[in-house]
C-alpha cells in the first residue's frame, strides 16, 4: 500500500538529516585577536594614561596579547582556570580581556567599586587563583585580596611587575590551542542590589554572537569606520561587548581610564575624533553639561548609546542640539547584555514620532527571543498594551547562574530566562518598560509603575533627578514617596509640581511626599540605588 500523505509511518525509521556541505570552525575569542594582528592590523588603540595618551596598533596590540597564553600557562593557569582582573579602562586591561579567553582561561572582570564584603565574596566564589590589579588600587584593596584563601598571587597592572609577567611568553612560539566555542569565556557578577552577586558565566559562542548582532546595522552598527570610546567598564557586562566588536570589525578604540568626568570624555571625544560611544545616563548627562558649555566638542560623535537606566527626554533633546544620534538600549548581565536598542522605524525617521520610539527600551535584537508572561503565568499579546513579565531566550542569555542552583532556578522558567521587568511589547518588537516587578506600588489595590511615574516627575524642569520608592501605608498599603534633585535654579515648588503632575498621571500615582536632595545614591555600576532610600523611608 502506497503512503501519499507525506507523512512517515509510525514504524518508520527516522530519516537521516541531510548535512549542508559547508566548513565549520567554532566561534571562539581567539578569533577576534586573529583578526585583529591581520584584516584589522592597522586600526588603533588609545588610552589615557597619566602620562597622556598611549596609542598600539591592533597588530602591536594582539602580538603582547599571544604573550599572555605562555605566561599564564608558565604560573600554572590551565584551561577553565579563572583569571580575576580588578582595573579601568586600559590598554594593559584590554590586552587581559582579550587575551585571557583566548588563551584557553576564564576572565573574570570585578568591579572594583564593590563593598569590601561583596568584592571579597565575588573571588572566593569565583574561585580566580590569580589577580591583576590596577597600581592606584593596590593601598585600598590588596587587604581584600590577601584574605582571598585560593588566590595564589597579585599582579599590578600599569607596572613593571605586569611587563615582566608578559616578558615570561614567547608570542612567535605561541599557537592558539583549539577550543570549544561551549567552553566558559568570562565570569561577570551581578551587581547585587538584591542578595549577593550572582556570577554569570558567558561562553565563547555566546560572547561572539552578541558582538556580532551589536555589530548589525539594527543593532549598534559598529563599523571599521568608527571611533569607539567605551565609556561603560569593562567589568560591566563586557563593556556591553565593545572591544569584541571593534576587534572583530576594525574600530579604531579609545579607552579613558579613570578619566570618566564630562570634561575629560568630551577632551577624548574632541582629539581623538570620536563617532561612538556608550555609558550610563549619569556619565552621558555630565557629557552633555560640559559640551553645551563648550561648543563644538562633540562635532566628531555621531552616535550615543546609553542604557542601566530609563533616558530623560532632556538627554535626549540634548544631544540631538549637538547633531549626536542617543540612542537607548536595554539588557542585563544575564544577556551579555544589549537585547534592545531604540531604532525608529523607517517610516518614522524625524520628529516626535521618531521620539517616541527613542524612549522606548527599544526593537528586539535579531538574536533574541522573547514572551509576555501575565499574573497566572498565561501568555500575554505584543499589542503594546498588555503589561506583564518580559522573558527571554538567546544563544547569549544565561540559563542559570555559576554555582547557585537555588538562584537559577528562581531566574529560569521552563527554558525562558525571567528579567523581572513589567513591559509592553508592540507588534513590531518594540519594548517598552513599566517598572521593575520589584519596584512597583501597590495603592489601594491599583498598580503604581515608579519608572513610568519617574519619566513625569523628570519632564518638570524643576527637577534634574527623581527615584519613587515605596512607604508601607495603613489605609492603602503603600504610598509613593518621591527622592528629588531639583532643577539648575534649584527652586522646588512642591505644589506646583503637584498641580504639574495631575494633568499627567491618574491622581492616586501623586506621591504624598517630597523629599529634596542634593543627590541620589548610586550602585557601585552606576544605577540609583533604591534599597538605600527604602531604608531611609524606613527610618
Amino acid at each position: 500500500m502506497t503512503n501519499n500523505s507525506g507523512l512517515r509511518p509510525n514504524n518508520a525509521q527516522p530519516a537521516t538529516v541531510l548535512e549542508g556541505l559547508m566548513q565549520d570552525w567554532p566561534l571562539t575569542l581567539d578569533r577576534v585577536v586573529r583578526r585583529m594582528e591581520s584584516t584589522a592590523a592597522s586600526a588603533s588603540i588609545a588610552d589615557l594614561s597619566p602620562a597622556g595618551i598611549r596609542r598600539r596598533t591592533f597588530a602591536e596590540t594582539a602580538r603582547r596579547i599571544r604573550r599572555i597564553g605562555p605566561a599564564l600557562q608558565a604560573r600554572g593557569i590551565q584551561a577553565g582556570d579563572r583569571v580575576a582582573t580588578i582595573g579601568f579602562n586600559t590598554l594593559h586591561h584590554l590586552e587581559l580581556f582579550l587575551g585571557v579567553p583566548a588563551a584557553g582561561a576564564v576572565l573574570h572582570t570585578v568591579n572594583p567599586r564593590l563593598a569590601e564584603d561583596h568584592l571579597e565574596y565575588v573571588l572566593t566564589h569565583g574561585g580566580s587563583r590569580l589577580a591583576f590589579l590596577d597600581a592606584d588600587l593596590a593601598p585600598s584593596l590588596l587587604p581584600v585580596l590577601r584574605r582571598i584563601p585560593q588566590l595564589e598571587s597579585v599582579i599590578l597592572l600599569e607596572s613593571d611587575d605586569y611587563e615582566d609577567f608578559l616578558s615570561t611568553g614567547e608570542p612567535e612560539h605561541f599557537v592558539f590551542q583549539e577550543l570549544e566555542e561551549r567552553q566558559a569565556a568570562a565570569l561577570c557578577y551581578t551587581s547585587g542590589t538584591t542578595g549577593l552577586p550572582k556570577g554569570v558565566l558567558y561562553s565563547h559562542r555566546s560572547n561572539f554572537l552578541h558582538a556580532l548582532g551589536i555589530c548589525l546595522a539594527e543593532g549598534m552598527g559598529i563599523s571599521s569606520r568608527d571611533t569607539v570610546l567605551p565609556v561603560v567598564p569593562l567589568f560591566h557586562a563586557n563593556a556591553w561587548g565593545l572591544p569584541h566588536a571593534a576587534g572583530l570589525t576594525g574600530a579604531d578604540l579609545v579607552l579613558p581610564g579613570r578619566a570618566t568626568s564630562g570634561e575629560a570624555v568630551a577632551r577624548l571625544i574632541e582629539s581623538e575624533k570620536v563617532t561612538f560611544t556608550a555609558g550610563v545616563p549619569t556619565v552621558l548627562a555630565s557629557l552633555l553639561e560640559y559640551a553645551d558649555q563648550n561648543p563644538g566638542v562633540l562635532d566628531s560623535l555621531r552616535t550615543a548609546v546609553t542604557g542601566g537606566a530609563p533616558m530623560t527626554v532632556s538627554l535626549l533633546d540634548g544631544y540631538a542640539r549637538h547633531g549626536v544620534n542617543l540612542l537607548q538600549g536595554w539588557g542585563m548581565t544575564e544577556t551579555s547584555p544589549n537585547v534592545t536598542l531604540s531604532r525608529p522605524p523607517r517610516n518614522a525617521q524625524s520628529g516626535d514620532e521618531a521620539n517616541s520610539y527613542l524612549m522606548t527600551a527599544g526593537r528586539l535584537n535579531p538574536l533574541v527571543d522573547a514572551r509576555l508572561v501575565g499574573k497566572s503565568g498565561e501568555d500575554l499579546p505584543w499589542d503594546g498594551k498588555a503589561a506583564g513579565e518580559i522573558q527571554l531566550q538567546s544563544p547569549h542569555a544565561a540559563k542559570g547562574y555559576y554555582k547557585d542552583s537555588e538562584a537559577s532556578a528562581e531566574k529560569v522558567d521552563n527554558g525562558w530566562l525571567r528579567t523581572g521587568d513589567l513591559a509592553t511589547i508592540d507588534p513590531d518588537g518594540y519594548v517598552r518598560l513599566r517598572d521593575r516587578l520589584k519596584d512597583l506600588i501597590k495603592s489601594g489595590g491599583e498598580w503604581i509603575p515608579t519608572a513610568e511615574l519617574e519619566q513625569h516627575i523628570l519632564s518638570s524642569p524643576a527637577v534634574s533627578d527623581v527615584a519613587v520608592v515605596a512607604r508601607p501605608d495603613e489605609r492603602w498599603g503603600e504610598r509613593p514617596v518621591a527622592f528629588i534633585v531639583p532643577g539648575k535654579d534649584g527652586g522646588l515648588d512642591q505644589q506646583e509640581l503637584t498641580d504639574y503632575l495631575r494633568d499627567r498621571v491618574p491622581a492616586w500615582w501623586i506621591p504624598d511626599t517630597f523629599h529634596v536632595v542634593d543627590n541620589l545614591p548610586l550602585t557601585s555600576v552606576g544605577k540609583v540605588d533604591k534599597k538605600v532610600l527604602r531604608e531611609k523611608v524606613k527610618a
